[in-house]
This record gives structure tokens, C-alpha cells and sequence, in this order.
């Protein structure tokens, strides 16, 4: 509340206009004489006493400053895997403004927002955020707390759960998994976002028809990413490959949709992203050879195959890439 700002009774805020009144008119004399008594005021010391939110443009000058104000011993190492990250978001666009803003507490340490703040110094960009200042550092309730114990203590939402319940996509955790299979295809990076995975979607839609299939030891996301990817340049994998692939008839001895069904139901229970990138590379290997009519006695764990996608669907990488943020200074994850 602005310092001097006056509180008392509103003329206009009961039904009645006064107590023992029941007239609603607001002109009585006993309402003009309960309004016109001396009002209070809110002194600049009493208000610093009090938490007060604002809605601030935060520039990298104003960031850089902010982080200065974190105390090391009291606060969560620096990581600046996750400043890049949230800079990555920020370049794309995809940071939105909401109620969930940095925070300082009575003692003016930045006790919520350093990775933000860094963010902002590395993609150079003005940042609108809320930013409450006055938080209680200590609080007694039987035990005694600290602001900090509170905060980013909360169920983090997932992309599945954001796309089935917000976007009303079926089968979302898969399309999830192959949206992030897809990313860290085209730039290496291994978080997927809500935002990037709608964007990913757009450029390949297929993958909301192939996570329909459920035989869940061959159609994980990290598969279905993979297919999508081929299908992209080579429609007709759809019937040469994709199709008996599944459905586990008219396979060929040696043939590359044989060889990486065999090898996902026999790696099935193994997990983990050692396991994932594995597959992942099965994969794409599996479907260059298809497009190669070659034979396919094993599995190949190498980037040929990701290397030669990627080759032919630059554009579509470039779009990832944007759509992810990631510039010069918001570099790829390796």
C-alpha cells in the first residue's frame, strides 16, 4: 500500500449506511460524520514492515544486481545449466509472465529467482516479472523456519500431464517422450517444455498417429520420436516399414524393422538414458537402412543414422532449434 495512504470506512462499502441504521441512504449525517473522522495513515517505516509485490521490467543491469543480493551459505549452489535453460525459454519466447515471481525477505536477500535472474544477464533481454519484497527471513510456529523452507517445495507438472490436460492430447505421456526424443535429436538438449513440445508437434504431426499404438515394449517415446523423424522424409516407410513393424507380420528374415523389434523386446526392463539413447540410435539406424533396401543382421549403436536425418531435415532442425532458444549465447546442452 503507497505511503500516507489513508484507511477508513468507505462511503460505499456496507449494504446499510451506517451501524444501527438501516437506511441505505449515504448522505446521513451519522455516515458523513463516521467518514469525516481523522483517518489513519501508513507510515514508510511501518510499510517496510509489511511484504509489498510489484510488477518490475528487470533488465540484465537490474539482474546482475539482484543476484548479487543472494547470501551463497543460506541459498542452492548456482547451476548455470539452469540459467541456460531458462535463457533458452526466454530467447523462444516461451516465458510468460504469471503470479509466480522472484522474491526477497526482510533483510533484502534474493531468496527466490537467482536462476531467473541469471537467465536474464545471458540472453541479454528486459524480463517483466512480479517481485515481492518483505518476506519474513524467520518464522516461530512451535519450530522455528526460514522463508526458504517454503519455497519451490510444490508438484512440479509434467509435460504429459500439461498436454493431456490443457491440450486434450491422447496418449500424452508418449507424445511427450517422443517430443523429447526429437528435441535432443536436433539440438541435444534433454528438457522438453509444454511449449517446445506443441511446437515440435506442428512440424511433426504423425507422432500423434503413431503413439496410438500400444504394445508398449516397442512403441515407447523414444521410438515413436524416431519414426516420426523418418516418416518426415520418407512417407513411404509408413508401409515398407513402420506397419509390420508393429504389427510383427510379412517381416523378412534380416529385415531392419525385424532386427529393431527383436532388439527392443529382448532389451525390454532395461531403462534409463544410457538405454534410451541406445535405442534411439537402433533406430534411426535401423530406418536408414530401409530407406537403403540394405538387410540388417544387428542393431548399429552409432550417430550415422541420426547424423543422416538430421542432414537431410536442416530446416526442421533450424525450426527446433529456434523454437528452443538456442543462439549463440543460449548454446546447445551437450
Amino acid at each position: 500500500m503507497p505511503v500516507g495512504t489513508r484507511v477508513g470506512p468507505s462511503p460505499l462499502g456496507a449494504a446499510n449506511c451506517c451501524r444501527g441504521c438501516s437506511s441505505t441512504n449515504h448522505t446521513c449525517r451519522q455516515r458523513r460524520d463516521d467518514f469525516n473522522q481523522p483517518k489513519q495513515t501508513i507510515t514508510k517505516k511501518e510499510q517496510n514492515k509489511q511484504m509489498n509485490t510489484v510488477l518490475e521490467q528487470i533488465a540484465p543491469q537490474a539482474a546482475r544486481e539482484y543476484r548479487e543480493k543472494v547470501d551463497p551459505q543460506h541459498q542452492r549452489k548456482y547451476s548455470p545449466a539452469k540459467a541456460q535453460a531458462f535463457a533458452r525459454e526466454m530467447v523462444a519466447k516461451h516465458w510468460y509472465l504469471n503470479h509466480q515471481g522472484i522474491a526477497f525477505d526482510d533483510k533484502g536477500r534474493l531468496i527466490d529467482g537467482q536462476h531467473r535472474m541469471g537467465a536474464i544477464e545471458i540472453c541479454g533481454l528486459t524480463i517483466p516479472m512480479l517481485v515481492t519484497r518483505g518476506i519474513p527471513s524467520e518464522m516461530v510456529n512451535g519450530i522455528k523456519l526460514y522463508a526458504i523452507d517454503t519455497i519451490d517445495v510444490g508438484y512440479k507438472r509434467k509435460t504429459g500431464e500439461q498436454l493431456a490436460l490443457r491440450h486434450e492430447i491422447e496418449n500424452a505421456n508418449r507424445v511427450a517422450a517422443a517430443t523429447r526424443t526429437i528435441l535432443h535429436w536436433a539440438t541435444g538438449i534433454a528438457k522438453n517444455t509444454t511449449p517446445i513440445a506443441l511446437e515440435i508437434l506442428k512440424l511433426y504431426p504423425s507422432i500423434k498417429q503413431l503413439a496410438s499404438h500400444n504394445q508398449c515394449k516397442i512403441s515407447n517415446g523414444v521410438i515413436i520420436g524416431c519414426l516420426a523423424v523418418g516418416l518426415r522424409s520418407f512417407p513411404h516407410l509408413q508401409e515398407d516399414f513402420i506397419d509390420p513393424f508393429f504389427s510383427g507380420a510379412g517381416l523378412g528374415k534380416n529385415s531392419p524393422a525385424l532386427t529393431l523389434r527383436n532388439a527392443l523386446l529382448n532389451s525390454a526392463g532395461h531403462s534409463g538414458g544410457a538405454q534410451q539413447g541406445r535405442m534411439a540410435a537402433w533406430a534411426f539406424n535401423s530406418l536408414l537402412a530401409a530407406t537403403r533396401k540394405e538387410s540388417c543382421r544387428c542393431v548399429k549403436n552409432n550417430d550415422v543414422g541420426a547424423r543422416f536425418f538430421a542432414e537431410l531435415q536442416k530446416n526442421l532442425v533450424r525450426k527446433i532449434k529456434l523454437c528452443a532458444g538456442v543462439t549463440e549465447t543460449t548454446t546447445e546442452e551437450k
